[in-house]
């Protein structure tokens, strides 16, 4: 069960197979502005990996938005920077961040740049 508060364990929010699958065409749509609005990106990779990337951060894994330094939360690999715009999403709509910020993908001073950050993925 994703997205625990950590200090009880409870799941914060639990997601059925459609609204992961809503979430997921809602993060697609999100990416694509992000990318719109940069001006540059690869929207392939970064729509190709958002079903996994929605089922992780929303589904799979277990973390907590609010703690994100949780010891026992699970920890996430990306070793594609191509697909940043997709992880940006992903924890946007998980609640680490605001998902209107993605839109500032590229942007000088974004936090959200070509290769993902420690700071906002929790380190």
């Amino acid at each position: 069960m994703a997205l625990k508060d950590s200090s009880t364990g409870t799941v914060i929010r639990n997601y059925s197979f459609d609204a992961l699958r809503d979430a997921s065409n809602l993060m697609r749509g999100n990416c694509l502005v992000a990318l719109c609005a940069a001006g540059s990106g690869h929207s392939g990779s970064s729509l190709s990996i958002m079903d996994i990337a929605a089922a992780l951060y929303l589904h799979v894994a277990d973390h907590d938005p609010r703690n994100p330094s949780w010891p026992d939360r699970d920890r996430i690999v990306w070793s594609a920077g191509h697909k940043a715009p997709a992880l940006y999403v992903a924890l946007g709509m998980a609640g680490y961040c605001q998902l209107d910020d993605v839109i500032t993908l590229r942007k000088l001073g974004s936090p959200f740049q070509d290769i993902p950050l420690a700071q906002i993925a929790g380190r």
